[in-house]
């Protein structure tokens, strides 16, 4: 009499096998969403650190000599300022705005031509797409919002993101939208104030 193995311990076997098969593949399948909305978080923070970091250092600069009005326009999804950015006494206007229709931050510049007006440097250029939001708000040196640029000391600047196109829906619903911010002190305008 041989030994071998019945249809039902083959059944049983096979059927333990394709239990650890689905388990394990389920788990690889969670292990890479998690890897990927990981990357994504971390891509939209990298690329809203980056694009803070240089509105902040522009924003900053607002003031600088020789300009006729430091801020210009301080809307809730735009700004326009003055500044000598490069340090060569010609002053440069820049403008940063909320574009609804491409979902992104837009910066135009213009440098003031020998009449006394500015003339634009180049195209609108885009900042950072992906975005959904962009928000300023304008304080004093009190710390209390205000709309009036000759009492304007900070700028706080806030980025609500939303996921690439190019990547799942589902990690896209799972990223969902990702909001950064950050507080500029403009040390000109603080200055214009102190100065008697």
């Amino acid at each position: 009499m041989s030994k071998g193995f019945t249809l039902i311990e083959i059944l049983i076997v096979s059927l333990l096998l394709a239990l650890v098969v689905g388990i394990i593949a389920y788990i690889f399948g969670v292990s890479v969403r998690n890897s990927s909305l990981a990357r994504t978080r971390l891509e939209l923070l990298e690329d809203a650190r980056t694009t803070l970091s240089y509105m902040s250092r522009l924003i900053r600069l607002a003031g600088i000599q020789p300009v006729d009005q430091a801020v210009e326009t301080m809307d809730p999804g735009e700004i326009k300022f003055q500044a000598d950015v490069d340090d060569d006494e010609v002053t440069d206007r820049f403008s940063f705005a909320y574009d609804a229709v491409a979902y992104a931050i837009v910066v135009t510049r213009w440098v003031r031509n020998e009449m006394g007006g500015f003339d634009q440097v180049g195209e609108t250029e885009i900042v950072m797409d992906n975005v959904t939001d962009l928000t300023f708000r304008y304080y004093t040196e009190e710390n209390v919002e205000t709309s009036d640029p000759n009492l304007l000391t900070s700028v706080e600047v806030e980025i609500t993101l939303r996921p690439p196109a190019g990547i799942s829906e589902l990690v896209r619903e799972m990223t969902g939208e990702f909001k950064q911010s950050t507080r500029v002190y403009c040390p000109n305008l603080a200055w214009r104030l102190a100065a008697p």
